[in-house]
Parts: C-alpha cells; sequence; structure tokens
C-alpha cells in the first residue's frame, strides 16, 4: 500500500509484500483482464456468455467464476514450474476438448428451452408444469406474464432450483474448460521454450573459441649459418711469460787469510 509519493505506508516483510502482490494479481488483476469474457465490462460488438442468464443471476455468477478464473491462473503459474512432460500436456488437453463442447452444447439446449423472455423479464422455469397449473395450452411467456412474480402455482421451486443448478453448472464448466485450454496451451509454450533454451547450450559450449595456441619459438640456425652470420672473434694470442733475468750468484767467500 503506497501514499501520494509512492512510499509504502505500512512497511511489510519481504515474503508479506510478495504474497500481497500475489493475491491482488490472481485475485484482481486476472478477474479485470478477463471482465469482457465473464461479462462485468460490456464492449462493443460482443456479447458474453453470461449474458444469456437472467440479471439476477448475473450478479451472482460473474464474482464467482471470477474467482474461479483467478484460481485456474494460481493453478498454471505454480505448475508451470513443476516437471511436466509435454505428452501429459497434450494428454490433457485432448480429454479436456469434449468436456468443453459438451457443457457448450448442454448449456445452449438448456438456456434455449428452460429461460423464457418474456415482455419485461428473463425467467428460469421448472423442468415441467404442475398439473394444477391454470396456463392450459398458453406459451410460457404469456404463462409468466400472467402468473405475476410468483410461479409456484405452474412450476415447482424443487424444479426450479434443479434446472438453475444444471444451467449454472454447464456455465461453470464451459468457461472453466475454455480457461484450462488456454492455460495448458501456455504450459506447452512454456515448455517448448524451455527445451529450445537448454538445446542452445550445449551449441554454444561446442561453438565456444579455443584458447590460443602458445607461441612456438622460431628454430634457431644452423651452427654453420649462425658463424657465417656472426663470425667468431679471433683467438686471443697467449701472452709471453715475461722474461726473467739470470740472477748472479756470488761465489763462496774465500776464507779469510791468516
Amino acid at each position: 500500500m503506497t501514499g501520494p509519493g509512492h512510499k509504502p505506508l505500512v512497511p511489510l516483510p519481504a515474503i508479506t509484500r510478495q504474497f500481497a502482490n500475489y493475491l491482488l494479481s490472481f485475485g484482481v488483476a486476472v478477474g479485470l483482464f478477463a471482465a469482457p469474457l465473464l461479462g462485468a465490462k460490456r464492449i462493443p460488438f460482443f456479447e458474453p456468455l453470461v449474458a444469456i442468464f437472467p440479471e439476477e443471476h448475473q450478479k451472482l455468477l460473474i464474482p464467482v467464476l471470477t474467482f474461479c478464473v483467478g484460481f485456474a491462473a494460481l493453478a498454471f503459474q505454480f505448475f508451470a514450474s513443476e516437471t511436466i512432460a509435454r505428452r501429459s500436456i497434450r494428454k490433457a488437453f485432448i480429454i479436456l476438448l469434449p468436456f468443453t463442447v459438451l457443457s457448450a452444447v448442454g448449456l445452449l439446449l438448456l438456456s434455449s428451452s428452460y429461460i423464457v423472455r418474456t415482455r419485461t423479464r428473463d425467467v428460469v422455469i421448472g423442468w415441467s408444469r404442475l398439473p394444477s397449473c391454470l396456463c392450459g395450452y398458453a406459451s410460457d411467456a404469456d404463462c409468466i406474464d400472467g402468473l405475476g412474480p410468483s410461479l409456484g402455482r405452474c412450476w415447482s421451486s424443487q424444479s426450479i432450483f434443479q434446472v438453475r443448478a444444471s444451467l449454472f453448472l454447464s456455465y461453470f464448466v464451459a468457461i472453466e474448460s475454455f480457461a484450462t485450454a488456454v492455460g495448458l496451451l501456455v504450459l506447452q509454450q512454456e515448455k517448448i521454450r524451455q527445451q529450445k533454451k537448454k538445446e542452445k547450450k550445449p551449441a554454444q559450449r561446442r561453438r565456444r573459441p579455443r584458447p590460443a595456441a602458445p607461441a612456438v619459438a622460431e628454430p634457431s640456425p644452423p651452427a654453420e649459418a649462425a658463424s657465417e652470420a656472426n663470425p667468431a672473434p679471433p683467438p686471443e694470442q697467449p701472452t709471453p711469460p715475461a722474461s726473467r733475468r739470470p740472477s748472479r750468484r756470488r761465489s763462496p767467500s774465500a776464507p779469510p787469510k791468516s
């Protein structure tokens, strides 16, 4: 939570701040991005799937489904860091396809049969009319206009609840199946990106330039060529030994004469 100067009013520890960011990201931001799909925000030339329900039911469905879509985004963010084989992702996607198609078709059939649009409102009716209903062969729309706000004289509350639950379940399965299929596509793209990244690493290692070889010393020229290029100085002449004069030895002195 920040103030006018983008300074936190209440300092939070790092883990708590990360928890708050994730809580707002998956609980609020995902719902804001999915608002046109869920019907929380209407845009031109697009009608969300929730528009088939009466307005009183839309107010209940939109918040609950926003929470479910945010939880689905949280689950896929969690599994994105796990080791999941691409074959498993492909198998889950193939199994999910019939659920998405069947739920959408079931929602179409139920809504066209049991959601009656009158001149003033849209109403969910039960499986069949009660024997005590006085509408006779009149259409459901005319019967509802004649009954007023209470439908208990022609449809039981239990039957209306069962139809409403079937409609809600078909809608939830259709939207969640679609969101799950999108999440599986994101997981597959992430696994492909990780696999390409792993394949690039060994290639970069192989292409890494080898260290330069040490410089090889040039071979020394042969002795003859070296002697020709650099002639050796002449040998030094030995100095003659210094001449010594012959020493004159004195003859032994004669004995003194007596």
